[in-house]
């Protein structure tokens, strides 16, 4: 079996590959391209827990919508339990115009370890702060 390091390397890699075409380019088919058959999400605006293929159209409706956002991932952890990789981070966005930081993001992912691509079951995404109010 890999070790935790290995392991949080790739979902690492596996994240960033996704968020990277997400905020640079409202992009969401590589995110929702690693959810599993059974997938579930919460988020915020999703109005309680989204299931299967209506997490993955949910998801793809934000296409063309996401601003362009400079993005770090912050305090990566992957915690293994059976077939599960439990990965936990945060997420910055900054404006790529001013730098400024836009807001933060708290994430959990379920990975399946069974399955070599480590495909996503569940995410919940939750405000680590309030999103900055746009000038008007």
């Amino acid at each position: 079996m890999d070790t935790e390091a290995t392991i949080l390397e790739q979902l690492q890699r596996q994240l960033c590959a996704a968020l990277d075409t997400y905020y640079a380019n409202s992009d969401p088919a590589p995110y929702v391209a690693q959810y599993a058959d059974r997938f579930t999400t919460f988020d915020p605006w999703s109005n309680g827990r989204k299931d299967d293929s209506d997490a993955a159209a949910y998801t793809l409706s934000s296409a063309g919508g996401i601003p362009p956002f400079r993005y770090e991932v912050l305090r990566p952890r992957v915690d293994l339990i059976g077939d599960a990789a439990v990965f936990t981070f945060n997420v910055a966005m900054f404006d790529p115009a001013t730098n400024e930081r836009a807001g933060v993001w708290n994430a959990t992912h379920v990975h399946d370890l069974a399955k070599d691509d480590l495909p996503l079951v569940h995410t919940h995404w939750s405000f680590a702060e309030p999103p900055q109010p746009t000038a008007t």
